[in-house]
C-alpha cells in the first residue's frame, strides 16, 4: 500500500492532510528566502492545492526567480516584467546619478551634500501608465522626493468620471451647485482618505506628484483669504485637495472663495477669460 497525501489511510500514517502539505511546503521556501510573509498573507486564503501549486512553480536558481509550469504564461509575462524590471532600474539609475553629481559640486564649492533634494518630473512623459508608474517608483528609489505617478493615480478616475468626481466633491464638503462648477472648471477632487496614504507614502508634501500643495508665485501672491486659511484647523478648510487637471497645482480644499490661486494680477491678454469662477483662475 502507497500512503497518499490526504487520503484517510495517509493520515493514520501521519502524513498530513492537503492543508498541512500545502502550509508546510509553503513555510519551507519561506525559510529558503524565496517568499516572504507578507506574499504568503496574500494567498492564504486560497484553496491547499492552488497554493500547493505556488510552491511547486516557485523555484531559484543563481539568485534568480524563476516561474516555472507547463503554459505559455510565463514566456509571454517575462518579457513584460522584464521591461518594466529595466525602466525602474533606469530611472532609479538617473536620479542616484544626477544626486552624485549635485553632491560632489556642492561638496567642492564648500556646501553639505545632505542639501541635494531633487524632483523627479521625467516619468510623466511616458506614455504606458505602468511605464510611468515603474519610472515613478525607480526615481523615488534612486533617492528623488516625489513618486510622480501619485499625481495621475489620484486623480485620473476623477478626470475621466464626472460622476466621481462630483461624489468626492461632496464627501469633501462642497454643496452640490459647487461640485458641478468646479467639476465643468477642470478641477479634480482628491478626498482625505485618498490623499493621506499617498502623502505619507512619500513623506512630504509633493505627494501629490511633483509640485508641493499649496505652492505660490511670491511676484503674483494670492489673496488674503488664501493666508487666512492656511492653518489645518480653519473653518474654512476641507479634508482634501483640489487639483488643476491641466496644470497639476494641488492645494488644500477650502469653501469656495476668491482665494486667486495663481495670484491676484490677471496676467492674461486684456478681455479673455476663462469660463472658471474666480476662485480658481488667476
Amino acid at each position: 500500500m502507497i500512503p497518499f497525501v490526504g487520503a484517510g489511510v495517509s493520515r493514520l500514517a501521519g502524513c498530513p492532510d492537503w492543508k498541512g502539505f500545502a502550509d508546510g511546503a509553503l513555510l519551507d521556501i519561506i525559510q529558503q528566502g524565496k517568499l516572504s510573509h507578507s506574499q504568503l498573507d496574500q494567498i492564504n486564503h486560497l484553496s491547499p492545492r492552488v497554493k500547493l501549486s505556488f510552491a511547486i512553480a516557485i523555484a531559484e536558481a543563481n539568485d534568480i526567480l524563476l516561474w516555472e509550469e507547463d503554459a505559455p504564461w510565463p514566456a509571454v509575462y517575462s518579457t513584460i516584467l522584464q521591461e518594466l524590471t529595466n525602466v525602474l532600474s533606469l530611472h532609479r539609475h538617473m536620479i542616484e546619478k544626477q544626486i552624485a553629481e549635485t553632491g560632489a559640486g556642492l561638496t567642492a564649492k564648500g556646501f553639505a551634500p545632505e542639501n541635494v533634494q531633487l524632483l523627479s518630473e521625467f516619468p510623466r512623459q511616458l506614455p504606458p501608465h505602468l511605464h510611468y508608474a515603474m519610472a515613478s517608483l525607480g526615481a523615488w528609489l534612486g533617492g528623488a522626493i516625489n513618486v510622480q505617478y501619485f499625481s495621475y493615480y489620484a486623480s485620473i478616475r476623477q478626470i475621466t468620471h464626472s460622476s466621481l468626481n462630483l461624489k468626492y466633491a461632496e464627501r469633501v464638503g462642497f454643496e452640490a451647485s459647487e461640485s458641478q462648477v468646479l467639476d465643468g472648471s477642470g478641477i479634480a477632487i482628491l478626498p482625505a482618505s485618498l490623499v493621506a496614504p499617498l502623502l505619507g507614502g512619500s513623506g512630504n508634501r509633493c505627494g501629490a506628484g511633483s509640485l508641493p500643495i499649496d505652492e505660490i508665485n511670491a511676484i503674483n501672491q494670492p489673496d488674503r483669504p488664501y493666508f487666512e486659511t492656511q492653518d489645518v484647523g480653519h473653518e474654512k478648510r476641507r479634508p482634501g485637495i483640489v487639483l488643476d487637471k491641466f496644470y497639476r497645482t494641488p492645494f488644500w480644499a477650502r469653501t469656495v472663495a476668491p482665494y486667486a490661486f495663481y495670484g491676484t494680477d490677471n496676467v492674461l491678454p486684456a478681455g479673455w477669460t476663462s469660463g472658471s469662477p474666480r476662485c480658481w483662475r488667476t
